[in-house]
């Protein structure tokens, strides 16, 4: 083809025919241009489908690091429930000192864990986004607030690790006793935990510093967490295929309470420290969700099909879900708790 427009080009030129010249070689540029445009777009075709390929990869990668995630954080949350009730018996004088010498956790009460999430694959996952498929677009805004909430968690460590830290080192300085493990230092330690009303100050702060901000923060990581893996499951698996129900309760967090009548209800407070929970909105509808307190919708929450959102619960508290049509539910939360609006 191109052989052939430059005889064309070859020969109008010997005839001075330079209209026609001009027209076929503009023709042979227009040819060559095109030519060109279309190997440029076939290019980034290619390019799409092996990034979407590699996104893919990566999101199966990320899936199983929300598993993970998850299965670490609930270790951590458990081991902070036993904190918060040695906490609060040893503040309300219950802890005996038969029970000070039986377990050891109560007389241990002031330190705290570190989990390793891994978020390698997070930050992969969001390196796509300018050439994430459509249909999982809309997960997009829930693991950039993952990604930041990776880094409230970080801080509010450093400073629970700091209040360790500092704790010990305060035992070090002024008491013999805390660098032996002997019967008598034993005996000596109890005697600190019963009667220096120090103690009781140290047990509050750690509390809020601890139970009420890094371990918050950590049962937010693994709402956050649990709520992409629904989303997930809700992209990729028709209506009928999709249990959600059954990917939370793998996760082992417990549906919230119907309340039928909320008659005389109280909260039932089951921790002494807030935590998060989950409320996924799996319908075709927008709906509102409310914080039920004192009789009185409080902190209202919007949510479109497909959205979910990591409320503080202490666990017992009442919430009120209405529909567009103004039809209203209501569900008593607990820890651990997620609410599936179906």
């Amino acid at each position: 083809m191109l052989r052939f427009f430059s005889k064309m080009r070859y020969k109008f030129a010997a005839e001075n025919r330079v209209g026609k010249y001009l027209s076929y070689a503009i023709g042979e540029i227009l040819l060559v241009v095109i030519g060109i445009l279309i190997a440029l777009q076939v290019n980034n075709w290619n390019e799409e489908r092996k990034q979407h390929v590699a996104f893919k990869r990566t999101l199966e990668a990320l899936r199983q690091d929300l598993n993970y995630n998850i299965y670490l954080a609930n270790s951590d949350i458990i081991d902070a429930y036993n904190k918060d009730s040695i906490i609060t018996m040893a503040l309300n004088n219950k802890i005996t000192r038969d029970m000070y010498r039986e377990n050891p956790d109560f007389r241990n009460a002031i330190n705290s864990r570190y989990f390793y999430p891994v978020q390698d694959n997070l930050s992969a996952a969001l390196s796509f986004e300018n050439h994430i498929p459509n249909r999982y677009m809309s997960i997009v805004p829930q693991l950039k607030l993952l990604s930041a909430q990776f880094d409230r968690w970080q801080d509010s460590y450093s400073i629970s690790f700091e209040t360790v830290i500092n704790y010990n080192d305060w035992l070090t300085d002024r008491f013999s006793w805390y660098s032996r493990n002997d019967s008598l230092a034993v005996e000596s330690n109890i005697d600190y935990l019963l009667n220096d009303p120090v103690y009781l100050n140290k047990l509050s702060f750690f509390r809020n510093n601890y139970l009420n901000n890094t371990i918050w923060n950590v049962t937010i990581l693994r709402s956050l967490s649990a709520g992409i893996l629904a989303k997930l499951e809700q992209i990729e698996k028709s209506e009928k295929e999709s249990d959600i129900n059954a990917l939370f309760d793998q996760l082992r967090l417990k549906p919230y309470n119907h309340i039928s009548d909320t008659t005389g209800f109280t909260t039932d407070q089951q921790v002494q420290f807030r935590t998060g929970s989950l409320i996924y909105n799996a319908t075709n509808q927008t709906i509102t969700v409310f914080r039920i307190i004192d009789f009185r919708r409080n902190y209202p929450r919007t949510l479109n099909p497909g959205d979910f959102y990591t409320p503080i619960t202490n666990g017992g508290d009442l919430v009120e879900v209405v529909y567009e049509n103004q039809d209203s539910q209501f569900y008593q939360t607990v820890i651990d708790g997620y609410l599936l609006i179906e």
